[in-house]
């Protein structure tokens, strides 16, 4: 599997800059990916391994925050009226 990820190009155009967390076993990996990928958002290392990223409430709340709003920002939502036409 790494063989063939090392291997593979990637998609010519990305609409968005990837955002990656890494573990500290995988550093290497993470210098080839800045390479390839300038435009990668390193948000840094999480852990030793990925049992570790799963645990790391720091990494899961900053998560959270990039999927979506906050339960109370979309309750805020859902309470505004707009005005009939």
């Amino acid at each position: 599997m790494k063989s063939l990820a090392q291997q593979s190009s990637l998609p010519a155009r990305l609409a968005v800059a990837p955002r990656c967390w890494w573990t500290s076993t995988r550093l290497v990996q993470r210098n080839w990916l800045e390479n390839r990928l300038p435009n990668a958002i390193d948000s840094g290392v999480v852990g030793d391994n990925h049992f570790a990223i799963l645990k790391d409430t720091d990494f899961l709340d900053a998560l959270c925050d990039l999927l979506g709003p906050k339960p109370e920002a979309a309750a805020s939502r859902i309470a505004v009226s707009e005005p009939a036409d």
